[in-house]
């Protein structure tokens, strides 16, 4: 325990040494990527909103983007396609679409790094939700686990070897086999919902329409502060260089927008605005990656000494 401790605490001090060289020599401190819906294209920008651009669109009606993801390591970015329920991809900018795996009406989905795996929730003819699996090649779909319930945001803790997922109701996790599933909390509002992980902090966000709830990983010590009343915010992701929580406001333009606060949910403040109801967001580069780069760094330091 003590050296899963050590690692951890380093993990940590060099996530906050990153963040701090970055926020130095960096301006802006990231790139997000976003889907909005309605008008059926991705769009990126800064995380400082400078530089909005689309990335890929398809024609009204015929493109319905929800949750996305960035590989940026492989120069890829995924999108799950609501309308014709495939998982798709293409290079950063947008060129070379292609289909990964056609499913069963996808809502979003969460990359694996370390496993080499796609983790995603999908709607089925039944009442019930799967949280399912599958390669970025699109090989080995796998089913992991049925929900009682519609399964809307997922998040993954390669690390600690966990995939967490949000019903209408209720937060759940399980082992990244889909076993030993586990219910967090409950929700305040049923509807659409998206999670973060901040794995350095140990903490788990998740969105619930007006509000974000923060917890420790096992859902313990649980607060939450409102974003705004009816602010109907869909999914949110974190950006561990600039220490900033970012989020989706899904409503229509004029009123479509993406706001980012501190972790504790001071210092709201509008990032992008005048968007068509923005859903997914993946922000670069993600807690996860820099945490197991800073892994990586300490196991390299250990062997040269």
């Amino acid at each position: 325990m003590e050296k899963v401790a050590g690692i951890a605490a380093g993990a940590a001090l060099m996530l906050a040494c990153v963040a701090d060289t970055q926020r130095v020599q960096a301006a802006p401190v990231g790139t997000m990527y976003f889907s909005q819906s309605t008008d059926a294209r991705i769009s990126k920008a800064d995380t400082d909103g400078t530089g909005y651009q689309t990335v890929f669109s398809r024609p009204m009606g015929s493109f319905l983007p929800r949750g996305v993801a960035v590989d940026e390591p492989s120069g890829h970015l995924y999108w799950v396609d609501f309308n014709t329920g495939r998982i798709e991809r293409s290079d950063l900018d947008g060129a070379n679409p292609q289909i990964v795996l056609q499913s069963t009406f996808p809502s979003d989905l969460v990359l694996d790094q370390t496993g080499g795996m796609i983790y995603y929730t999908a709607h089925t003819d039944s009442p019930y939700s799967q949280i399912r699996r599958v390669k970025p090649s699109g090989a080995g779909d796998e089913l992991l686990v049925t929900t009682t319930s519609f399964a809307d945001g997922i998040t993954v803790d390669p690390i600690g070897g966990k995939v967490y997922w949000s019903t209408y109701h209720d937060v759940q996790r399980s082992n990244l086999d889909g076993s030993n599933v586990e219910t967090l909390f409950s929700r305040v509002h049923d509807g659409n919902s998206g999670l973060a992980l901040d794995l350095a902090s140990g903490k788990l966000y998740v969105s619930d329409w007006e509000r974000i709830h923060v917890s420790d990983l096992d859902g313990s010590n649980r607060q939450s502060f409102i974003v705004e009343a009816w602010a109907y915010v869909n999914r949110i992701a974190l950006n561990p260089v600039d220490g900033k929580l970012y989020w989706t406001r899904g409503t229509t333009s004029p009123t479509g927008r993406i706001q980012r606060s501190n972790p504790d949910g001071t210092g709201i403040e509008d990032v992008l605005t005048g968007l068509t109801y923005p859903y997914g967001i993946a922000v670069f580069p993600e807690p996860a990656t820099l945490t197991l780069l800073a892994l990586g760094g300490l196991a390299v330091t250990r062997r040269q000494r």
